[in-house]
């Protein structure tokens, strides 16, 4: 799964937590630069298993009382929204922490067209628990699919370009069953072509 993938489907889930805690600084505490504030929250949540260190709880430990004390809460959240607009993966926790109700559009629009299928290296590519695990795609939670979104998703799982990606949405946001080895096998074949041992027409590289 890609690291902004994972972001922005985590940031979704999260903002339904618990709120930003906004402090005032304690005395005697160091003030390194906003510009260092927000490195450091890049070197932080800026790799791809930082969910627990960036959910909201965390990141306001880490974070909320330099950040109060420098920017407030609009100015950081049209900065996190500009920044999530640009792609940056990291402004997903900021806005998550924030509850930003402004970022669900977008980070709902991202969810839904990011593609991403890590496809990892294997002698049996068509079962459905290989096909579909959870770990391949981002989290879906939290989203129900609109009309189009639905027509969309569902000419997309007939097709060959991300359908893998499309029929887990579907699964997960719809309920819709998965299909089995054979159907994935004969979509794999008619999409991608023979490409592993058993496939008619394999050849050995």
């Amino acid at each position: 799964m890609s690291r902004r993938t994972w972001a922005i489907a985590v940031a979704i889930i999260l903002l339904a937590l618990a709120g930003p805690l906004l402090r005032s600084a304690d005395a005697g505490e160091s003030r390194p630069s906003r510009d260092d504030i927000f490195q450091e929250i890049g070197a932080t949540c800026g790799g791809p298993d930082v969910v627990k260190e960036c959910r909201p709880a965390a990141f306001a430990e880490k974070f909320a009382t330099r950040l109060a004390d420098r920017m407030d809460r609009n100015a950081l959240a049209r900065r996190w929204l500009a920044e999530l607009a640009q792609g940056d993966a990291v402004a997903a926790y900021g806005l998550a922490w924030l509850r930003s109700k402004d970022a669900l559009p977008q980070l709902r629009r991202r969810l839904l067209t990011d593609k991403f299928f890590y496809g990892w290296e294997t002698s049996t590519p068509d079962p459905p628990d290989a096909v579909y695990a959870d770990d391949q795609y981002p989290l879906g939670r939290a989203v129900q699919l609109s009309a189009a979104e639905r027509a969309r998703l569902r000419r997309e799982a007939a097709g060959c370009r991300d359908w893998r990606v499309a029929r887990w949405l579907l699964y997960k946001l719809e309920g819709t069953a998965l299909p089995d080895t054979a159907a994935n096998r004969r979509h794999r074949l008619r999409c991608d072509g023979p490409g592993f041992p058993g496939d008619p027409g394999f050849r050995s590289p």
